[in-house]
């Protein structure tokens, strides 16, 4: 993980890749179609048991309270919250991605499906109109807010939504130094079923990294796999876009909005909580940096 200044100072123009308008559909399109969603993350599984551990925690030795569930998406998280005997608040900005966790929560028995509350709502706008012990955002979601006052939106609907010893735990992509510059689409060396045709797909990524923005943009090609000696079959490309966080920034803004930080971990492992320094080492290596944060006395 780089821990120098981000690297590249050239500015950047509004017809750029690096436009806000990119940064908006980098938020947007992964989540259009949510049965290739589930099938490309479906062997993801360590995030839920950490997150589950962690509300379980929280949960069974303090007040009874609902889970606050930030972009609960196709309900990866959200069904495993309700099956552990969790009420769970959840929210969605994508319809389509939410119609997938409604499904999902249908097929529970009825005592479970009545402990969840799906809405709609945005991460910069969201009103709870109670509060919760525990809340989380798993999965990265909160790096689609690019700009530091959309971060700082967010943080403040969290912070208003949690009671005085409330837990907010979430999880970043730290970055990586392949990543932070123009780079040459490369392919997967492992193909997938696709959901709907069960044609194999393979995919491949490139990058593009915004200095100015912190912005890492990322084009995700799947292209369906034709037979040996066919002709190339259709190829489609969904845009992805993160906030990238330099060491420090993500801290000043949680203290900004009134936070303090009870624990960082490398890894879904729970293994023992990491200090900044240690997160930040030059010579570590971290698949994930997440935070368990409380709001400050």
């Amino acid at each position: 993980m780089p821990h120098d200044k981000p690297p590249g100072t050239e500015p950047h123009h509004p017809g750029d890749r690096s436009s806000r308008e990119d940064e908006e559909e980098g938020a947007k399109a992964h989540y259009a179609d949510p049965d290739l969603y589930d099938r490309l993350y479906e062997r993801r599984r360590r995030d839920v048991s950490f997150y589950r551990t962690l509300a379980d925690e929280r949960l069974g030795f303090g007040a009874p309270s609902a889970v606050l569930e930030l972009a609960c998406g196709t309900g990866r998280l959200t069904v495993p919250l309700l099956r552990a005997g969790h009420r769970v608040l959840a929210f969605d900005r994508a319809p389509a991605m939410l119609n997938k966790a409604q499904r999902r929560i249908a097929r529970l028995s009825r005592s479970r499906r009545q402990n969840a509350l799906l809405f709609r709502a945005d991460l910069r706008s969201f009103q709870l109109g109670t509060k919760v012990s525990f809340a989380v955002s798993a999965f990265h979601s909160i790096q689609h807010l690019v700009s530091d006052e959309d971060l700082l939106c967010c943080f403040a609907r969290v912070h208003e939504s949690l009671r005085d010893d409330g837990w907010f735990a979430f999880d970043v992509l730290p970055p990586h130094p392949a990543w932070l510059g123009q780079r040459e689409l490369l392919w997967d060396t492992r193909t997938f079923r696709h959901p709907r045709t069960e044609a194999r797909v393979r995919q491949g990524t490139a990058f593009s990294y915004d200095p100015i923005r912190k912005a890492l943009h990322i084009d995700l090609h799947h292209r369906i796999e034709s037979p040996a000696g066919q002709p190339q079959l259709a190829e489609e490309v969904v845009k992805l876009c993160h906030r990238q966080f330099w060491p420090g920034e993500l801290e000043a803004l949680l203290d900004q909005a009134g936070f303090r930080v009870l624990a960082r971990y490398g890894d879904f492992d729970h293994e023992a909580a990491l200090s900044r320094e240690e997160l930040e080492d030059p010579a570590a290596t971290f698949d994930e940096h997440i935070f368990v944060v409380c709001p400050k006395r």
